[in-house]
């Protein structure tokens, strides 16, 4: 590839698209026989998509375009169908959380900013791409751990009486995106001691 054609991919809303497309056929045509397209596959993607669009990308440029990709698409089937205290809109078909919920996910993966609007274009090719790639706990990225984290942490908050709505909930939404805070709260044994430490920060938080 000559040096004057190699230049920083931009994928534009029309060429991700066409990147999807062209990824999907060659998965239907066998050319993703792992987790990845195969050479023959990259070489076919990298000339119709010169073709199509005439962006001459080079095969990492296109791999480091697969990855984030795929990280959007496990994002998205991990929030629809695996997260827990999120809700669904059959009509507009996506997600639907309290403000406060979308602050907190947001925060721990930018990935998913685009969910309050809807699911992510080209869906439908995405789910030909990544057909049979097993998307669970250990596929998604750390941040959708720490999300994970931090709804198992709230449920506690719940359970030790601190109420959603409550100065106590909200003082939790606060210190719990950070690890020593929510190392700090299981260090706390019983329902009341948890309470009484939620309610003495919220008042330090106050004085301060």
């Amino acid at each position: 590839m000559d040096h004057d054609k190699i230049r920083k991919a931009h994928w534009d809303a029309v060429s991700t698209t066409v990147f999807c497309e062209i990824c999907a056929d060659q998965k239907e045509k066998g050319n993703r026989p792992t987790a990845f397209l195969s050479p023959e596959g990259y070489k076919i993607l990298g000339i119709e998509f010169a073709r199509r669009t005439g962006k001459t990308y080079s095969r990492p440029q296109f791999k480091n375009k697969w990855d984030s990709t795929k990280s959007l698409y496990q994002a998205w089937v991990y929030y629809r169908t695996k997260a827990t205290g999120l809700g669904w809109d059959p009509v507009k078909q996506t997600i639907t959380a309290s403000k406060e919920q979308w602050d907190e996910l947001i925060k721990a993966n930018k990935l998913i900013a685009g969910f309050k609007r809807g699911p992510p274009d080209n869906l439908e090719m995405m789910d030909q791409m990544f057909e049979d790639a097993h998307v669970d706990d250990r596929a998604v990225s750390s941040s959708t751990q720490i999300v994970q984290d931090i709804e198992d942490i709230m449920k506690e908050v719940v359970d030790c009486g601190a109420l959603e709505g409550s100065v106590e909930h909200y003082m939790a939404t606060k210190l719990f995106s950070k690890l020593e805070n929510r190392a700090f709260f299981h260090t706390m044994k019983t329902a009341e001691g948890r309470l009484r430490w939620l309610k003495m920060q919220y008042e330090d938080r106050k004085r301060n």
